[in-house]
């Protein structure tokens, strides 16, 4: 069975004064379920896809803290057009492929 999976984006470090957003996304992965009295051996995709995704690399200044960030995009109705335009470097667009998969091959014991 296909079950969305939590994926976590890699945050830059404080030093390179960006944030990324989102920074998480649902991912679907193979998950097993075998009948009573049997254990899975191995769960894994019999068919996998590309999820194309943008992040948004968000340049701020690195004393201002994480929540804060997120306080003023929760703010905001179209975040990515205000800060483009409050912002002095503008928000960095950034396309990644995260593999998930549509259909699951899965073996009980």
């Amino acid at each position: 069975m296909v079950r969305a999976h939590i994926h976590f984006l890699t945050q830059p470090p404080l030093s390179q004064n960006a944030f990324i957003w989102p920074y998480a996304i649902q991912v679907p992965r193979c998950i097993g379920s075998c009948s009573v009295r049997r254990d899975i051996v191995e769960c894994r995709a019999k068919t996998k896809v590309d999820i194309p995704l943008q992040a948004y690399r968000v340049p701020y200044h690195s004393s201002r803290k994480r929540r804060e960030v997120m306080d003023e995009f929760a703010k905001l109705k179209d975040p990515i057009h205000h800060l483009s335009k409050r912002s002095t470097t503008g928000v960095q667009i950034l396309s990644l492929n995260v593999e998930g998969h549509s259909e699951c091959k899965c073996e009980c014991a």
